[in-house]
């Protein structure tokens, strides 16, 4: 049986709370980090998606996560903030990281993210 942590409540600036049996606050869910949360998920999730895709996970790929795994881990950082300082501080990586994703769009297809016409 899974063991409960406590109540959730919702605040009124939409942040959520946890609270123990005595109704004292334990854990602080922020909606604006849950939603950065979310938004990083989806992004990495996408690279996932684009690579297999292809057919195959790509090396580069794989050194990216688990860099930017090892980075969040040293720093506390979020996913998307822990690949930002990865890129920013090993321009090789940053560079063979684009190259090898800069050939999944043809150039006639919209960027991602981009609305069609």
């Amino acid at each position: 049986m899974a063991k409960s942590y406590g109540t959730l409540k919702k605040l009124a600036d939409g942040d959520h709370a946890v609270l123990d049996d005595q109704g004292k606050q334990v854990i602080l869910i922020r909606h604006k980090d849950l939603m950065d949360h979310a938004d990083e998920s989806r992004q990495a999730l996408s690279a996932v998606v684009l690579s297999a895709a292809s057919g195959e996970t790509l090396p580069v790929d794989r050194e990216v996560v688990r860099r930017t795994q090892q980075v969040m881990s040293e720093t506390g950082l979020s996913y998307g903030r822990a690949l930002n300082r990865l890129m920013a501080s090993d321009r090789d990586l940053a560079q063979r990281y684009r190259a090898a994703h800069s050939s999944e769009l043809s150039p006639g297809d919209p960027s991602p993210g981009s609305k069609g016409k």
